[in-house]
């Protein structure tokens, strides 16, 4: 019963504070960050650039080989962390199953779905 009653009580209290139970993403998009394949190579502005980039190719083969493609590469956060952090999208399967895809690889230190972040509503501004 406390339980229950626990449960009623935070359940009641986030709806108050404007939390969402239900997460929402991005449909097909999933963000990712793998480590970088080739270790003796620093990942550049140049390694990165969508035409001729040794890692821009790299992480489109890998977008092509699971169905989806790279909308966008994080320039700064990649170079900045020597890995690189992209946007993978697929329309063809779900968003979950490219993320599970990514997470089975090896060369993925982590991945996710792109949620939508939608700040709770704090009442009227004072003028």
């Amino acid at each position: 019963m406390r339980v229950k009653l626990f449960l009623l009580a935070l359940s009641a209290i986030l709806i108050f504070c404007g939390v969402s139970f239900a997460a929402q993403t991005v449909p097909g998009d999933v963000l990712v960050i793998f480590y970088n394949p080739f270790p003796d190579e620093p990942i550049t502005k140049e390694s990165l650039a969508q035409d001729s980039g040794v890692h821009a190719e790299y992480i489109k083969n890998v977008a092509e080989e699971l169905d989806a493609t790279v909308s966008l590469i994080y320039e700064n956060l990649s170079i900045e962390g020597n890995n690189i952090t992209a946007l993978f999208h697929t329309d063809s399967r779900s968003e979950t199953d490219l993320w599970f895809d990514l997470r089975m690889r090896d060369d993925v230190k982590g991945a996710s779905l792109n949620h939508i972040a939608k700040p709770a509503r704090a009442g009227k501004r004072a003028r």
